[in-house]
């Protein structure tokens, strides 16, 4: 296991927490499946899969960023999109078949991204959600 959720990654939104909450279980699925040696399709799947669901996750929060007035929200979304490229960037040289070279870069951008990320940039928007009444 690469990353463990801690109450110190709590951003104080639900839907949000229970997002990171998946988020970091895909992690640690495609970390598992690296180690195990896993079939570059196996790969594939899990990486897809947490590309996805990066998206998907990100758009939420951009939407209630826009909705409620997040002063942050330029920063915060450029933050975004870095992940949005690197997990594209990984996809791709993935397909093109440099296996070793995304297990090494996968697993350290991913864990550096997300940590950092929860705890410190997303952690930055629970007291303005809770003003606009999101919890």
């Amino acid at each position: 296991m690469l990353l463990v959720w801690t109450e110190n990654l709590t951003v104080g939104v639900e839907e949000f927490d229970q997002e990171h909450k998946k988020l970091i279980a895909m992690v640690n699925e495609l970390h598992g499946a690296i180690e195990a040696g896993d079939s570059k399709e196996t790969l594939g799947i899990v990486l897809d899969q947490l590309e996805n669901y990066a998206r998907h996750h990100c758009l939420r929060e951009e939407l209630l960023f826009i909705k409620t007035g997040y002063p942050d929200a330029p920063a915060h979304m450029k933050e975004h999109d870095e992940l949005r490229q690197m997990l594209a960037g990984l996809r791709e040289r993935h397909e093109s078949g440099l296996r070793a070279r995304l297990s090494v870069e996968v697993m350290d951008f991913i864990y550096g991204w997300f940590t950092n990320h929860i705890c410190c940039t997303d952690k930055k928007y629970s007291e303005h959600m809770h003003a606009n009444g999101v919890f």
